[in-house]
């Protein structure tokens, strides 16, 4: 079996979902409800495919030395002085 070939057929509870994109179980619920995330059912639960995921979190965030110039301070990193 080839390892590079992601299983297509994992599906991630909401509060796992939730647990992975670092929000509270409400805001994923609220994204189901306005179709900002798909979901399938199954046995009556919705569950989040893991390619929604991996589309949601596939790129990788830029190193905090790489962040675009914050424009209220015209500087790198935005913080605090």
């Amino acid at each position: 079996m080839n390892s590079s070939v992601p299983n297509t057929h994992v599906l991630y509870s909401v509060e796992a979902t939730a647990w992975l994109l670092g929000m509270p179980k409400s805001e994923v619920h609220r994204a189901i409800r306005i179709g900002a995330l798909h979901t399938v059912r199954r046995g009556g639960v919705r569950l989040v495919p893991a390619y929604v995921l991996v589309r949601l979190l596939g790129e990788p965030l830029p190193e905090p030395s790489s962040a675009p110039p914050d424009p209220r301070h015209g500087r790198q990193g935005g913080g605090a002085r």
